[in-house]
């Protein structure tokens, strides 16, 4: 069953299994217990006005920062549909990665994640370009 189980899981919750050593969990019900203590734990419920208020830090990763929201929705007793969560998280971006990223349409987390890293590369060579560019002498004058 646990065989079963694991297959089942993606993103966040097979990086949460990945972290298991092997034979660490000897039992479904240990699994069982250890999964819901970590996603479900104390069954914390997030509002909605809670899961839009979240802003992206600063330096967070797209990924982490997608990772993130995932798991605060799953908490999140609302009928947003994928693509409203996915939506409602792209707004949350920071200025810069959203402004690289507001004319491609991103209706997966999948695409978002692509997208942003698109952006964050982006973004990323545009600030060393100008960091070069503050270091070396104006040759003009």
């Amino acid at each position: 069953m646990a065989h079963l189980f694991i297959g089942t899981l993606k993103g966040v919750a097979f990086e949460w299994f990945m972290k298991f050593s092997a034979g660490s969990t000897k039992t479904w019900a240990d699994l069982e217990k250890l999964f819901l203590a970590h996603f479900f734990e104390d069954d914390i419920e997030i509002s909605v006005p809670t899961l839009l208020a979240i802003k992206q830090k600063k330096r967070e990763s797209i990924k982490t920062f997608v990772e993130r929201v995932q798991s605060m929705a799953l908490c999140c007793l609302s009928s947003m549909t994928q693509s409203t969560l996915v939506e409602t998280c792209c707004d949350s971006l920071q200025t810069s990665l959203f402004a690289q990223m507001e004319v491609a349409e991103c209706h997966t987390w999948k695409q978002l994640v692509l997208q942003g890293e698109q952006a964050e590369e982006i973004v990323s060579r545009v600030r060393a370009e100008e960091k070069d560019s503050k270091l070396k002498p104006d040759k003009s004058t």
